[in-house]
């Protein structure tokens, strides 16, 4: 996976169109279709590619960023967090 090479503005955007439809499907009352987005956005890549990029670049404590015991700082580190969460 090429970090620097990802399409930030389409994963966030595919993240963004995701939690749209969650809010709306949970405001319908549908909680079949809350619970199979939910899953679905479990397993999107292009929310595993944000989240890691929030924690890693943009949180305050970026110093230390990483999740669980894992402390990344390099791209390389970045891209291998994301297919071990994936």
């Amino acid at each position: 996976m090429d970090w620097p090479g990802i399409d930030w503005d389409q994963a966030e955007k595919d993240v963004r169109r995701l939690r749209q439809r969650i809010f709306t499907a949970s405001k319908e009352g549908d909680l079949a279709k809350v619970r199979n987005l939910h899953k679905l956005m479990l397993r999107s890549l292009s929310n595993t590619l944000v989240s890691v990029r929030r924690v890693t670049e943009i949180n305050a404590g970026r110093k230390a960023a990483g999740i669980g015991d894992q402390v990344v700082l390099t791209t390389s580190g970045k891209s291998e967090l994301v297919r071990f969460i994936q």
